[in-house]
């Protein structure tokens, strides 16, 4: 890869990674740095876990790739997808509290990256390094 195209995507990484942050950890989103509104509490939740939580996960897989030579499973880009918007969801619980939705949802998205989890560990020890 040449200098220039991991000068940009180290860029791409950066930004979002600190757009991903910004969501997840600002107080008050109803009055953010974008052109848009968020007048209820489940609406904040929501974009917190999902869209801050997976422009976390974004900006890490790009800094990964750029900074590693050994390939990256499809399952764990997965895992850490999951993983970030679980954190997210596990951040919204202090900024929004516990609502309903939000604890169903975090506990949809708990068992899904432990399935995700154990496929990735099943499937990593029937894997054939020998061939």
């Amino acid at each position: 890869m040449d200098k220039l195209s991991k000068i940009l995507l180290g860029s791409y990484a950066f930004i979002l990674l600190i757009i991903g942050f910004y969501f997840l950890f600002k107080p008050d989103l109803s009055s953010t740095i974008y052109p848009f509104s968020i007048n209820d509490i489940e609406t904040s939740a929501q974009l917190r876990a999902v869209f801050g939580g997976s422009l976390v996960a974004f900006g890490y897989l790009l800094v990964r790739f750029l900074s590693s030579s050994s390939n990256v499973t499809v399952s764990s880009v997965l895992i850490y997808i999951v993983m970030c918007i679980n954190f997210g969801r596990f951040i919204s619980l202090f900024y929004e509290g516990f609502l309903s939705f939000t604890l169903i949802s975090w506990a949809a998205e708990l068992l899904l990256l432990i399935l995700l989890w154990i496929a990735h560990k099943n499937r990593k020890n029937k894997i054939d390094y020998y061939m």
